[in-house]
């Protein structure tokens, strides 16, 4: 039997030695970054507008 793993973009599967040889990066400052990267894109709609009304009624959601 054959698997496939999707691992996050942000993972890293680097060996702890190889971690350290990068200096010890800690994946909260990519994460922080990739996250202040996607908010100053703005509204770029990812959900359907259908869906994302649905969403808003459903749990009152007030995002504008």
């Amino acid at each position: 039997m054959q698997s496939e793993y999707i691992y996050p973009d942000l993972a890293d599967r680097s060996s702890p030695k190889e971690w350290e040889e990068q200096g010890k990066p800690v994946l909260v400052n990519e994460a922080t970054a990739k996250v202040a990267a996607i908010l100053a894109q703005g509204d770029n709609e990812v959900l359907d507008a259908e869906i994302d009304a649905r969403l808003r009624a459903r749990f009152g959601l007030l995002l504008d």
